[in-house]
């Protein structure tokens, strides 16, 4: 019971934020069943967004990007994510629940880090074919911040410039390894 209650809770809020979104954004264009929308930022950004009531829609920032839009459109090949999140986040947090345990909570974090940077590498892959979508070449950071910046959703800017990224026989696990060692 406590799984269906948490996943509800999270998915109205996935749900409220995509409504949210659309009501700051400007209407574009719907091209391919995918509506797109601006949103005003200091940044050049895109996000795309699948939702149960609202479709497939990509946010643009600051201005249109055909690079970074086609990474958005990658992602709007892959399973629908954020739905991925909130099932593996209910489950830890409902087994967290039942045994009083933290260790389920930390594990769905991880396992969400993991599932994140490989469909973003996926979406990097189909979007860049092998070129860096980075252009300029970003410093590496001590091995402590290194650590730190694979907790993110993303994989680090410096790896994302790597030319050993885009090879697809390096997998991520191996990058991690010889980013951190």
């Amino acid at each position: 019971m406590t799984f269906f209650i948490t996943f509800f809770l999270l998915f109205a809020i996935l749900e409220l934020q995509n409504f949210i979104n659309i009501r700051k954004s400007t209407f574009l264009k719907e091209e391919e069943g995918v509506k797109y929308w601006f949103r005003d930022s200091k940044y050049v950004n895109a996000r795309a967004r699948k939702s149960v009531f609202f479709g497939k829609n990509i946010f643009i920032y600051k201005r249109y990007d055909e690079r970074v839009i086609a990474h958005e459109k990658a992602h709007l090949e892959q399973i629908n994510f954020p739905y991925l999140i909130l099932l593996i986040s209910s489950l830890g947090i409902s087994i967290s629940f039942t045994t009083m345990d933290p260790i389920p909570v930390v594990l769905s974090v991880f396992c969400t880090i993991a599932l994140s940077q490989h469909y973003e590498r996926d979406a990097d892959l189909k979007a860049y074919k092998g070129k860096s979508m980075f252009p300029f070449s970003s410093n590496r950071p001590t091995r402590l911040r290194r650590i730190i910046g694979w907790l993110d959703m993303h994989p680090p800017t410096w790896i994302r410039d790597s030319d050993e990224y885009y090879n697809k026989e390096n997998d991520l696990f191996y990058l991690f390894v010889r980013d951190v060692i």
